[in-house]
């Protein structure tokens, strides 16, 4: 869920897109890029999708309503259209298990799935658009030694990840 740093929920966030607030420091780390993916169980169950217009016939998994509108959800709807909608996800955990149990396809970070056997990268040449990665702390944190540290770690895995710009 997104937490409000300027009222102190969090010291460091990490988002897709920019901070408005004017109280918060931002800074660009990378980009997000996405890919389809679904669990061999799901494939073997309702076969690969060849083409993008294969898509129409299988299950989708997606964030709830509320993210209709971020750019890979969008995406997704239009390049799936007529798919239906398995699973509606309130988070990026929740995407993930229902994915890896076999609910349906969903557009997932491929940053940390390239070894991971419950995912399947399915239509590897269909591109998603990216979506910019922010991190974003209080002016007033900047400073402090655990937030310094985080914001270090951050840089660090994004970089490792092959996210970074």
């Amino acid at each position: 869920r997104v937490l409000d740093l300027t009222r102190g929920e969090a010291d460091v966030a990490l988002r897709n897109v920019r901070p408005r607030e004017q109280s918060l420091i931002a800074r660009r780390l990378g980009l997000e890029r996405y890919g389809l993916f679904a669990a061999p169980s799901y494939l073997a169950r309702k076969g690969t999708p060849r083409a993008a217009s294969d898509l129409a016939s299988h299950d989708l998994i997606l964030y709830d309503r509320e993210y209709d509108r971020l750019r890979s959800q969008v995406w997704l709807r239009r390049v799936a259209a007529g798919a239906r909608v398995a699973v509606r996800a309130s988070n990026t955990m929740t995407l993930h298990a229902a994915c890896a149990a076999g609910a349906g396809i969903a557009l997932l970070s491929t940053a940390f799935l390239r070894e991971d056997a419950r995912f399947t990268r399915v239509l590897p040449r269909l591109e998603p658009p990216a979506d910019d990665l922010w991190t974003a702390t209080h002016a007033d944190l900047r400073s402090a030694a655990r937030v310094t540290v985080t914001l270090r770690w951050l840089d660090q895995l994004v970089r490792e990840a092959g996210m970074a710009v």
